[in-house]
């Protein structure tokens, strides 16, 4: 029998999970101990404890010199501690690395900037963006410093360039909603507001705060005045002389038009929540209607789509909902119109190959939103049986939502996970290297645990082994354009129901040999 150390096995699992702002060293790079370590520090930064962090991560430093990662996170954390002249001796270092990356630059920019050393901040992140110049990062930082120089159309530009460079890093979109949101063209507000709601896995703070923005904009930029409808979404349009209506018609100026010929019906002096929703609702029917496929236009293909399959309410009500109160909503009846959208969005949308804002990018994903438990919340079986409910909705998403190796989401989710196995009672892993799915490491723990807190048995049997493990498979063959998969694997990919079930058997019984 070939069986694993029960904490050796997890840790490697945490060292598989775990992205590069974590344990970014491979296993033959640190010793178990150290990796220990390493996961020390993290928490205790993530608990308002820096200088304990500092204490640990320079002693790792010391041990594996010329470590980025280490180095990138004693950064961080004397910048937690407000200890920005330490930070500075530290980003000097980590400029001087071989393999410095784009990160490494925007660690130096903004030490500077905290010191309030503006010229040498914008310094380093040209020099960066020399070296790295698809650097979403970069290219928001430099937008940032334009901000704060209220060289608005130059902050525009650098954060344009962030959105069709890395369509997935949403801090462009944040910030190009907060812009447009005080010109006399709010209408863009809202396109970057919403982009940013469907693709930020994490920032919930900043989620709210754009989805009261679309209302707001909505509130203050339609106004009834007895028998007529002003609206204010759009100030500057440009035609060319020769345009046609069926094709040149610019996507502001028709989001206004199709706003205003709906928004008619209105006659109260202020929009409430669900006026706002149902004119969304039939500006989109109306867009649908008279406009081709020509608009590439960030999020609104996907109103489309969730307009056809019979999402859209559902969609605008979610998006509303997120930051605002909806006293009216809170039914069964609306309740079930989000979750449908959510669970079609997440699972059934025919999304996964298109694109939301006219450049490549990875499918944009829409989780529901879970409680995840702190690292202290989960430091004993206590609060472990306290969040055992939330650590079942992780596991289950976890094995269910498509596979994305770069999701902020899934990287904390699988963090969680692994916290409550640690340190819970209420379930016993055995880990062995005889298990051919443990090489997939987040699918393979969260059908662990959604399996033993389902069916409310600490450890697999037989029949639970051959479950799981197919369950495993059955995820990892779905998700196999976004994994990497070993000819094993692959094999098992070809056979009947009966032969892997004989499979994963013999497996077993090699583990309980």
């Amino acid at each position: 029998m070939r069986h694993l150390n029960f904490l050796t096995a997890l840790f490697t699992l945490l060292a598989m999970l775990t992205t590069a702002n974590a344990l970014a060293i491979t296993r033959d790079e640190m010793s178990e101990q150290d990796r220990k370590k390493m996961d020390a520090a993290i928490h205790f930064m993530d608990n308002g404890m820096p200088n304990e962090a500092i204490e640990l991560l320079t002693m790792l430093d010391k041990k594996y010199p010329g470590s980025e990662t280490i180095m990138y996170e004693i950064v961080y954390a004397h910048t937690v501690a407000k200890q920005y002249d330490q930070a500075e001796v530290w980003t000097n270092r980590m400029l001087k690395l071989p393999n410095a990356t784009a990160d490494t630059y925007v660690a130096a920019g903004n030490t500077l900037d905290y010191l309030g050393k503006r010229d040498e901040a914008l310094k380093i992140y040209n020099q960066g963006l020399k070296k790295f110049p698809e650097s979403g990062r970069l290219l928001v930082e430099m937008g940032n410093m334009a901000m704060s120089a209220q060289d608005y159309d130059k902050a525009v530009d650098y954060f344009e360039q962030s959105v069709a460079l890395n369509p997935v890093y949403t801090p462009a979109y944040y910030r190009l909603a907060n812009i447009f949101s005080n010109t006399y063209d709010p209408v863009w507000a809202i396109m970057y507001a919403e982009n940013y709601i469907v693709l930020e896995r994490d920032n919930e703070n900043r989620i709210k705060e754009m989805s009261k923005l679309i209302y707001d904009i909505y509130r203050e930029n339609i106004k009834s005045d007895g028998d007529s409808m002003k609206v204010s979404l759009t100030h500057n349009i440009t035609m060319p002389r020769n345009a046609s209506y069926d094709c040149d018609v610019p996507y502001n100026w028709q989001f206004e038009n199709s706003t205003v010929l709906n928004a008619i019906p209105y006659t109260g002096s202020e929009m409430s929540i669900d006026d706002v929703m149902q004119l969304r609702c039939r500006a989109t029917e109306h867009m649908d209607t008279t406009c081709h496929d020509y608009y590439d236009v960030p999020v609104f293909k996907l109103q489309r789509e969730a307009l056809a399959t019979g999402h859209l309410e559902g969609y605008n009500m979610w998006l509303l909902a997120i930051g605002n109160e909806t006293p009216m909503w809170s039914n069964d009846s609306c309740d079930a119109r989000i979750k449908a959208f959510i669970d079609w969005f997440n699972n059934e949308n025919k999304l996964k190959n298109k694109d939301l804002c006219g450049v490549p990018r990875l499918r944009t994903h829409v989780a529901a939103r879970i409680d995840v438990p702190s690292a202290q919340e989960l430091s004993d079986d206590k609060g472990c049986k306290k969040h055992r409910g939330n650590i079942k909705q992780i596991a289950d998403w976890l094995i269910t939502a498509p596979y994305d190796s770069v999701s902020a989401l899934r990287t904390k989710f699988n963090h969680a996970l692994i916290m409550w196995t640690i340190n819970t009672s209420d379930v016993s892993l055995t880990l062995s290297s005889e298990m051919s799915m443990l090489q997939y490491a987040s699918p393979f723990m969260a059908a662990i645990v959604d399996y033993c807190i389902e069916n409310k048995v600490k450890e697999l049997d037989l029949k639970g082994y051959i479950t799981v493990m197919k369950r495993v498979l059955n995820y990892v063959r779905d998700n196999q354009h976004a994994m990497e998969i070993d000819d094993k694997t692959r094999a098992l990919f070809d056979l009947n129901d009966d032969a892997i079930t004989s499979t994963f058997t013999a497996e077993w019984e090699k583990i309980k040999s």
